[in-house]
């Protein structure tokens, strides 16, 4: 299967610890031929955990995908209108953020290009990071899934 020409967001939410695990997946898909907006929260650019430096994980997203992270709500806004995605995977996608994404609380830009993603009618695909999904957040992990 190509991607060729296929516009693909890829969302980066706070769980450290699966990053060196995600990256190379947002290298695959460059090396299928997408085009990959790489879009961040808050969380992701500023923290600096055992699991490596925020600033050191978005230069490695803008080096493999060639573009600037987007890492601001304004940043993310012309998804919906100017950008039209393809297809926006979210990977990890914390218990916190499914939770607000589940509850319409557009308050990431990873959160923002979701929700303009989901209005122009394209898939969200969801890699999720938790260890609530069956206990707290199961109710919106099946809310989601819906």
């Amino acid at each position: 299967m190509t991607l060729k020409g296929k516009k693909i967001g890829f969302g980066i939410t706070g769980s450290h610890c699966t990053y060196e695990e995600v990256v190379p997946q947002i290298q695959k898909l460059v090396d299928d031929g997408a085009d990959v907006y790489p879009v961040v929260t808050f969380t992701v650019k500023s923290t600096t955990t055992r699991f490596g430096v925020g600033e050191d994980w978005i230069e490695k997203i803008e080096e493999i995908t060639g573009r600037k992270t987007v890492d601001s709500i304004v940043g993310a806004e012309p998804f919906g209108p100017k950008v039209q995605l393809d297809c926006m995977v979210i990977a990890p996608l914390t218990g916190n953020s499914m939770s607000k994404f589940a509850n319409a609380q557009t308050d990431s830009p990873v959160l923002m290009a979701a929700k303009a993603t989901l209005r122009n009618g394209k898939p969200i695909v969801l890699g999720i990071s938790t260890n609530d999904a069956l206990g707290l957040n199961g109710t919106n992990l099946m809310w989601l899934r819906g």
